[in-house]
């Protein structure tokens, strides 16, 4: 009876405020009603380890500009799901919807487990995707005019966007996934949310494009609010953290099978340091250790990137070092990783034609290598 009566009350509210939002308890207790917009949005949870979390399994009737919250009742919002099979569309009867604003916590706008490429209605003109958000997974938006995306979106599908529209604009910082998608494509372009960069020690120096391309993708931050310290080292824990966060799909998973015995737990970079022992980046270096607090070399650095990009492609590393006068200091483990790096130009001698393999790979060292790095693997992807 008081269910009855809580959704007779929901109703008569939202006839009464009309774009009002708030969450109902559905008759489903995997489920969260939230109405808004003169429809609603159901909420399915799902679970991920030990984690609960919500994904968008159904909007119907909305219409206006939609705000998808960013949790209900404590639970985050991670993503937006599509399953033809079952005969559950997630936008059934929105065609006046107009506007989307998507939360930071989503992995994915949208995610098809039909197998089959999915459009969000054709009367979106504009969406907004906030700071935080990963990836577009399947969503394919057919006929927007706008598109503001933030820095977190390091990868956009081509088909996702209407390129070819000669009305549409991408708004994004610049050096971002969204940048790069409206150079690629022709499409047209306005900076937008750029961060200001105060680092004063980085002005004039041969990194300083990688640094900030680095800065502003969120993978190296500086050593306080105006410095970055781009000639100090990096330790194998940093790096652990930069590449967690360059994978564009990593998630909340709990990883800590996979720990290694000299990691601690309340370390920033444990999840990092787990997850590349999970994905075969990293295996430790006998009795189970990782080194965090190491610098790391240039061949180490090498030898991770090659790991990474195996996980994206097939790769079988060719060439040779002779160009460099000390190639033939490269460990013998690493040159199958440094020969790749220099044959893709991740890795780049210094003026006197040495690799220095075994030196400490500097902060600008890295930001330069993560960034060719990216170039290079996701260029054509």
């Amino acid at each position: 009876m008081k269910r009855a009566v809580s959704l007779f009350l929901a109703v008569l509210l939202t006839c009464c405020c009309g774009l009002g939002a708030f969450a109902l308890e559905y008759p489903d207790p995997y489920a969260i009603r939230y109405e808004t917009n003169g429809g609603y949005i159901d909420f399915r949870k799902h679970n991920r380890g030990s984690k609960v979390y919500l994904m968008v399994s159904d909007m119907s009737r909305l219409y206006g500009d939609l705000v998808i919250p960013a949790e209900l009742d404590g639970y985050p919002v991670r993503d937006v799901y599509y399953y033809p099979l079952l005969q559950d569309y997630a936008f059934e009867l929105c065609e006046d919807l107009t506007s989307i604003t998507f939360p930071g916590t989503m992995d994915a706008l949208l995610t098809d487990y039909g197998g089959e490429t999915s459009g969000y209605p054709m009367s979106l003109k504009k969406i907004v995707v906030l700071e935080g958000a990963r990836s577009f997974g399947a969503a394919r938006f057919r006929n927007l005019e706008e598109a503001h995306l933030p820095a977190s979106i390091r990868h956009i599908p081509e088909e996702a966007l209407p390129w070819r529209n000669e009305n549409f604009t991408i708004y994004a910082p610049t050096d971002s996934g969204g940048h790069r998608y409206a150079v690629e494509h022709g499409v047209n372009f306005v900076a937008e949310g750029d961060q200001p960069v105060l680092f004063t020690d980085i002005s004039g120096h041969w990194g300083e494009q990688d640094i900030l391309w680095c800065f502003r993708n969120q993978l190296l931050m500086g050593t306080s609010e105006t410095a970055f310290s781009p000639e100090a080292n990096l330790t194998r824990g940093m790096l652990a953290a930069v590449l967690y966060r360059l994978w564009n799909d990593y998630d909340d998973a709990d990883y800590s099978e996979y720990r290694f015995d000299d990691v601690e737990q309340s370390a920033y970079y444990y999840q990092g340091a787990c997850w590349l022992k999970f994905i075969g980046i990293a295996d430790g270096e006998g009795n189970n250790r990782y080194r965090p607090n190491s610098n790391i070399t240039r061949e180490e650095l090498a030898a991770m990137l090659l790991r990474y990009a195996k996980i994206q492609e097939e790769i079988h590393p060719s060439g040779n070092l002779d160009g460099f006068s000390d190639g033939e200091k490269v460990h013998d483990w690493a040159k199958p990783a440094v020969t790749w790096a220099v044959s893709q130009g991740i890795l780049k001698g210094d003026e006197k034609g040495r690799l220095n393999p075994q030196g400490l790979a500097t902060r600008a060292e890295v930001a330069a290598m993560l960034h060719r790095f990216f170039l290079q693997v996701y260029s054509d992807k």
